[in-house]
Order: structure tokens, then sequence, then C-alpha cells
């Protein structure tokens, strides 16, 4: 996020200030005259102070600016440093792929099952070659291209992937990921060993780069040398550029010599600066850093209006500030207390403006990431935060920013986990120490689908490494989130019950396989509510369905959030607790389960009182299959019933419980 601290605003509001102190001391009719000299000389002193710190302090905020570009496009070189990564992978798994794909297949044949695979890749070109600079492409062409030769021979040479750009028969750019192949590939009477991926600048440009300051910029990638790899903007400011940015810096840049040699020697050596010039009449800023990809660095070029237009709007407001308080000062010390209400009120309006004009920018850094993803999250796993961007729907799912714990808090209310992490819940995935255990490395990827709990709409969430601290410790991670689409198929509906909000008795079944298979202790309690069929045929069913809500609301109260409650059918609940507990643990938990829900309920006006049986069994104590276990709590839980049942009379409601 950039941010700006404009210095003259500071510099004038505290002489301000101490003249009102220095007035609120005054109170005498005599000296009324030479304290309005004062004030007048005072602002006039002010005036001159501003005056000079504008012209003495330019070059200082020129340097200010700079650092500010600098984090602005350093945040476009990280975005472009995901888009190679998914490029690299995506590589990876082709190549491990491509002896099956490629076997008793001719050649379109084998790129008809490429294309319905890659789909969503948006490549230009997907390209298999050898070192004859034979080649054959994906949407049916091969042969020898001098074009593509130079670029897919420096593998060989090289021995190692190369990411590297070349321009194209037809003049436009393209940028190339190239690598080796393990295995080489048959195909048609010629032997491929390599694999290339190629995609055209422009289609970069969409994907990735970002327009800072309104169009009014351009983004470049270039080599050691100032060769143009890749542009990453419209060039509306250097049209004349093509093929050298050292070059046409030297030739078209009105800059003085010590500062063009400077620039070319920091680039050739990976080192970051900035620079202002003219280019027809017109000042540019133009700074520079490493990318952080090969032996590339990243060239900002930004109008100099542009970036100065915040600063010049708040010095003529200070300085209209300044003549307002003058003129009231002038009238009277009444009047002065007046002026500072009115001008603390105006610092606060630029200071929110600022605000708003910062996180403009911030939000169009981010924009090449929301044409990826349709939200994702920023967190660190350190300090407790996370910053939630969302690129679909037009209200946010989640605060912008907060505390990670709350984060994971909110998606574990919202949503089941599914796939192969089932049985888990979010806030167990999501846990700072699971993702350390299971994200060791950069590479890794922690993916997983999961489902809305009262909607049949599904999403898929891709967990990657960004940051780990000096120990290797995992310290930042981004979470990409993409909809998947709404899954009607009656494999694929919802574990939760529609009308209470609880697991389902099919997700029930499920976790106790699972508990079963992973040979996990647990605690399972069945229960029926007595006397709920009464309330339920007396008020209607409407009223029966509320009292049932409101049971699963106080189940829910009873459980950690490792545990899972249920609502098998009917009024029948069922609740497992994971852990191994002794059977005094097991008796305090059914006194507590019995004791919340026969408490009254307050539904629309009415008092209403029900009972509830509740009989438990233990894994692997009572038996070593879940299945028993279910079957000894139902029956358990039937004789807790009639001895309910046979206390009370068989008309009045008994909420006492017994042991096993």
């Amino acid at each position: 996020m950039v941010c700006y601290t404009i210095m003259s605003g500071v510099d004038c509001q505290a002489p301000s200030l101490r003249l009102i102190h220095y007035l609120k001391g005054r109170g005498s009719v005599k000296k009324r005259t030479p304290l309005y000299l004062a004030i007048l000389g005072a602002f006039v002193l002010i005036f001159v102070e501003i005056a000079r710190y504008s012209y003495v302090n330019r070059g200082l905020m020129r340097q200010e600016n700079v650092s500010h570009l600098q984090a602005s496009y350093a945040q476009v070189a990280r975005t472009f440093a995901l888009f190679a990564e998914r490029n690299w992978k995506l590589l990876d798994e082709w190549d491990s792929d491509l002896p099956n794909q490629f076997y008793n297949l001719t050649s379109e044949e084998a790129w008809s099952v490429i294309r319905d695979k890659a789909a969503r890749w948006q490549y230009s070109e997907l390209y298999m070659f050898n070192q004859n600079g034979e080649y054959s492409s994906v949407s049916g062409r091969h042969g020898i291209s001098p074009h593509k030769e130079s670029v897919f021979m420096a593998i060989y040479d090289e021995n190692r992937p190369v990411l590297t750009s070349y321009p194209s028969t037809d003049g436009a750019r393209k940028v190339v990921f190239a690598k080796p192949i393990r295995t080489p590939v048959l195909m048609e009477g010629s032997t491929y060993t390599g694999l290339a991926v190629t995609f055209r600048n422009d289609v970069l440009e969409k994907t990735i780069s970002v327009s800072l300051y309104d169009g009014a910029s351009d983004c470049y990638m270039v080599k050691r040398d100032g060769t143009v790899v890749l542009s990453l903007e419209s060039q509306t400011e250097f049209d004349g550029l093509h093929g050298n940015i050292l070059d046409f810096v030297d030739d078209a840049l009105a800059v003085s010599r010590s500062e063009k040699a400077e620039m070319r020697a920091d680039i050739a050596e990976g080192k970051s600066g900035g620079l202002v010039g003219l280019l027809d009449g017109e000042e540019y800023y133009i700074v520079y850093q490493p990318s952080g990809m090969e032996d590339w660095s990243i060239v900002g070029v930004v109008r100099a209006s542009a970036v100065e237009a915040g600063m010049r709007k708040m010095q003529a407001d200070t300085i209209s500030l300044a003549t307002l308080i003058a003129s009231l000062a002038m009238l009277g010390v009444s009047w002065l207390i007046l002026a500072n209400m009115k001008a603390e009120a105006k610092s606060l309006k630029m200071e929110q403006q600022m605000l708003s004009r910062q996180k403009e920018v911030s939000d169009r850094l981010f924009t090449g990431m929301g044409r990826i993803a349709d939200r994702y999250a920023v967190c660190d796993l350190a300090r407790d935060r996370y910053e939630y961007h969302e690129n679909v729907l037009s209200k946010p799912l989640y605060p912008e920013t907060g505390r990670y714990c709350d984060f994971v808090e909110l998606m574990s209310r919202r949503y089941l986990v599914l796939g192969k992490a089932e049985g888990m819940k979010m806030d167990q995935i999501l846990d700072p120490d699971y993702l350390r255990r299971v994200l060791r490395k950069e590479t890794d990827i922690l993916k997983f689908e999961y489902c809305i709990r009262e909607k049949n709409v599904y999403a898929l969430l891709n967990i990657i490494p960004i940051m780990f601290d000096g120990d290797g410790l995992l310290t930042q991670v981004m979470m990409i989130g993409q909809d998947v689409g709404q899954k009607v198929e009656l494999e694929n509906l919802a574990n939760t019950d529609g009308l209470t909000g609880l697991y389902n008795e099919r997700y029930f079944s499920r976790v106790l396989a699972n508990l079963e298979k992973k040979k996990l202790p647990f605690a399972l309690y069945y229960l029926d509510l007595d006397f709920f069929k009464p309330i339920n045929d007396t008020y209607g069913h409407d009223m029966g369905d509320k009292l049932l809500k409101a049971v699963a609301q106080r189940l829910q109260t009873c459980i950690r959030s490792r545990d899972c409650a249920f609502r098998i059918g009917g009024d029948e609940f069922a609740v497992v607790y994971r852990a191994d507990l002794t059977d005094a643990q097991r008796r305090e938990k059914q006194a507590l389960i019995v004791e919340t829900l026969t408490q009254p309920y307050e539904i629309d006006g009415k008092r209403l009182q029900i009972g509830a049986s509740c009989g438990y069994a233990h894994y692997p104590e009572d038996s070593a299959a879940a299945a028993d276990i279910r079957i000894l709590a139902d029956q358990r839980m039937y004789a807790e019933k009639e001895r309910n049942h046979q206390k009370s009379g068989g008309g009045s409601i008994n909420v006492g419980i017994r042991g096993r």
C-alpha cells in the first residue's frame, strides 16, 4: 500500500497552533492593536516559509515520490512472479503427463487432448521442439522458425528452463516459458525434447498489469543491458520505445549524462534507483529496481504531474487555510477560536481525502490479482492480521481487514470442508500450526473444496505460502478462493440439516466411519426430546420447527469447535465429543446436555417446556466398532426415556437424568 507524507501541511499547522495558544493568554484590550500586527506579521512569515519550503524542498519531495513509486512497482513485480510460478508449475505437470498423452496418438489427437485440458490457461501458443529447431504447436503448425529457434535453443545452451521474450512474425512481442522435458516424445517422425508456452504481450497486460495514476504510467521488464522483455502497460508515454529502454533514455530524454550513466550501471548491477527527466516538454519520473525474476529489472515511467498532483493540491489548500485564519484573526481574539475549529475540521477532511486516494491506488495494485481469482486474502499468521479482497460480489463476505483468528471463525461458521479433507473443520485446517505443518516450502500448495452450510454452493480454496521468517517458519499465506458453481447431484448435496443448520444423518455416518478408521477415541450421545409431540400438535408444525431450531442452537453451546452436533431426524439428535473422556466426564456431559435443553423456551410469546432423554457410549471402551457404539447409545437413550416416563407417571414432564 502506498503512503504519502505531506510535510508542508505539518509545518504550516504547527506555527498556527502556537499562535492560538499565545492569543489565549492575551486578554488586555489595550494591547489589541499590537496583537493584530503580530497576527498579520506571523501569517506573512508563514506564507514566506511555505513558498521557501515549496522551492527548497522540491528535491526532498521527489526522493520521497521515487520511494513511493518503487513500492508500487514492487507489487506489480510480485504479481508477475505469481503468474510465472503458476506457469512453471503447469509446465511441470504437462512434462510429467506427456508420455501418457502422446502414446500411440497422432499429433492432432494428442494436441486435441491438450487443448481440452488447458482451456483456462489463456496462452497464445503451446509448443514441442528439439535441438534441430523443429517445432510442433497445439494450433497445428510445425516446421522451423528463426524467431522461435533462438529462444528454444537457449534451454540447451544453458541447460535449464528459460523465461524470455521474442518478436513474432506479425511484429507483436511474446513472452515464452521454455523447459527441457524429462522423457523425449516421438511424434510423427520427430523426436521432441523441449516444451514451451507463449503469451502475447497484450494478454499479459490484461492479466497481470495494473494502471497506476489513471493510465499516466508505463511499466517494463528489462534485461541488464536495457533490452525490453515485455511491457505491462499500454506504452502511451514512450511511444517511440521499441527495443531498449536505456538507449531510448540516452537518445530522447533530457537528463544529465551522469544520471543516465548511473541508471545504466544500476540496472546492469541489479540495483534500485530513479530520476526525473524531460520528454517533449513533459517531466517524467523513471524508477527501476530488481524484479526478483531472472536477471531482470522492473522499470516504471510516470508523468510528474500525476505523481505530484496531490502534493500541489495540499500546498494550495494549506495556503488557503492560512489566509482564512489570518483574516479571522484580524477581527479579534474571539474569532480565533472559531477559526481554529474550522481549520481542524478542514484538516480532518483533507486527511480523509488523502486516505481515500491511497486506498484507490492500493485497489489498482491488486486489480491484476482480481482477474485471476474470485476473492483472496493475504494473512499474516505471526501478527494475527489479514487483508481481504472481493472481486466478484458487490458486497464483501468479510470485513476487508481485521484479526486472522476472527476471519477463521467467520469462515468456520459459514463453510463445510469437502474432498480429501472431509471430516476436518475449517478452523482446524486454517489453524496456523496446521498450516505450518503442511506448507513447509515455497512451492507447497494446500488445496481443498468447501461448501456453504445452508446453500448448495461450492468453492475451491488454494492456500499458498508467501513468506517465511529467518528460521524457516511460515509467517504469511495467500488464500485464493474460486467459485466452482452450484451442484444439484444427490451425492454432492450439503451435509447439513436444512431446518436447524446442524449436520445431518448422512454426514453423521461419515464422521463415525472416519473416526473408527483413524482409531480416534470419542463419546457418542443420542438424544430424544420428551413431550415434543404435544407441542407440535397443539401449536402446529411452524411452532414445532421454531422449537427444533431453538433446541439446535442450545445444543451448539454444549460442544467445542472440534466436536459435532447432528439432527438425526424428527426430534432425535446426536453429539460426538472427539476426546478420550473419563466416566465422570461423560456423566457431566450428559447432565450438561439435558439441563441445557430442558430449560423453558420463550417462542412467539409462549413459554414452552420439554424434556430430554439422553444415552451415551464410548469408543473404543464400549466397543471397537462404530456401528455397535451407535446401537448401544441408542439403546441406552431409550432405556433412559422409559425411566423418565415411569418417574413422571406418563403425564408430567421430568427433566431429571440418571447415569448408565
